[in-house]
Formats: C-alpha cells, sequence, structure tokens
C-alpha cells in the first residue's frame, strides 16, 4: 500500500509538470542573447558548432530508489503441520530521469532548440513566472563568494571546448581571455563549481569546473 501511495504521490506531482509547459518554457528562449542562456542555465554540458551555428547542449539527470514493502506471511495449519506463506509486499525500484536539452546559436542569439529524455517537464505557467533550468538556476551563474576558494597543489587541466577566462568567478566577470578548446591550464585554487587558474602567457583568471577536464 505504501509504494501505491507513493507511487501515486510521484504521478500527482509529475502530472503538474509536462512536455507542453516545458516547451513553453523552451519558446520564450528564442531570440534572447547566449550570455542570457549562461547566465541563467550555467556552463554548458557540451558544445559544438557547424556552419557558423553554435550548439549548446545541457543534461539533467536524477535517480532515487523507491523501498519495496515486506509481505506479511500467513500460517496454517494441516493436521500437525504447520505452513506459512508471503501474501502481498513489494520489491523495491530504482528509477532514473533524464533531459537533454540543445539550444542552436547564431550570431549570439538563440534561433531553435530540441530536447529528449523523460524528465523534460516543466511546470511553468506563462511569461509571469521566472525562466530558470528544468529545476533552479545553476549555481554557476550566482556571485562567488572569494572566501570558499581553497589553496590547492597545482595541477593541470584542458578545456573541454570553447569558453573564457573570467576576471572573477560568475557569468558577470569580464572575459580576460577567450580560450579554445584543448587549451592548458595551471590550476592554482578552486571551489565547488569554479577553478582559477594560470595560462601559459602568465594571465589569471576564472573557469567554470564543468568547462574543463584532467
Amino acid at each position: 500500500m505504501r509504494v501505491i501511495l507513493l507511487a501515486f504521490g510521484l504521478l500527482m506531482l509529475s502530472a503538474c509538470a509536462t512536455t507542453k509547459k516545458y516547451e513553453a518554457l523552451l519558446n520564450t528562449w528564442a531570440g534572447k542573447s547566449e550570455n542570457a542562456l549562461l547566465q541563467s542555465w550555467g556552463p554548458p554540458d557540451s558544445f559544438y558548432e557547424n556552419d557558423g551555428v553554435k550548439y549548446l547542449t545541457f543534461n539533467n539527470s536524477r535517480s532515487g530508489y523507491v523501498p519495496g514493502v515486506a509481505p506479511n506471511y500467513q500460517t496454517t495449519f494441516v493436521g500437525n503441520t504447520a505452513y506459512t506463506q508471503a501474501v502481498g509486499g513489494s520489491p523495491g525500484f530504482v528509477y532514473t530521469k533524464r533531459c537533454k536539452t540543445t539550444f542552436a546559436i547564431s550570431g549570439g542569439i538563440i534561433r531553435g532548440w530540441r530536447y529528449q529524455g523523460n524528465a523534460c517537464r516543466s511546470n511553468y505557467r506563462g511569461p509571469k513566472d521566472a525562466v530558470p533550468r528544468v529545476e533552479t538556476a545553476s549555481i554557476e551563474a550566482t556571485s562567488v563568494d572569494l572566501s570558499t576558494f581553497r589553496n590547492i597543489t597545482p595541477y593541470s587541466v584542458t578545456t573541454r571546448f570553447q569558453c573564457n577566462l573570467l576576471n572573477e568567478p560568475g557569468f558577470k566577470g569580464a572575459v580576460v581571455a577567450e580560450l579554445s578548446s584543448g587549451l592548458k591550464i595551471e590550476i592554482q585554487r578552486e571551489s565547488e563549481h569554479w577553478l582559477f587558474g594560470r595560462l601559459e602567457d602568465g594571465r589569471t583568471g576564472y573557469v567554470a569546473r564543468r568547462w574543463v577536464a584532467r
């Protein structure tokens, strides 16, 4: 019964969020700037460019476990022999929700979008709603307290795709350098979402952690 009630609760919650509402939310981005998208959604998970069109892809996934319910046991006697059998109960199960959204950008302006996955849903109600990412605006786009950075033993990373080195963490920072894909950066300090590093030419600045790989 608990599993049935939980599943019903999840169904009711998901019923409020629909793919049509998600499409309506995505439509609000048509004609807006790439910079506005990055400030709201944070850095993309992947990026590529073809024939002058830039494609930014954002992946959103989550998983969980719904525990099962132990059965009741019923014992019956036949003569002097007892027979016990399980009645009811249900096994637990794991669920995974995913949504992959890609924006097509030309001339710095969002021209289109596409999505795929079983979690591309939204509760968007109209123009008065804020326009966050699927669940919440990325923490990487907010102001970052410099006291959260810790000193580390320097290590090298490589940019995953074209991105910017900024003079402060967060997307309000000014661009120190435009970085090409595959460029090495020596990381000297780090926080949860941002890294502070030094280029080979001596320039220093901040780069989002998701934009690089060790």
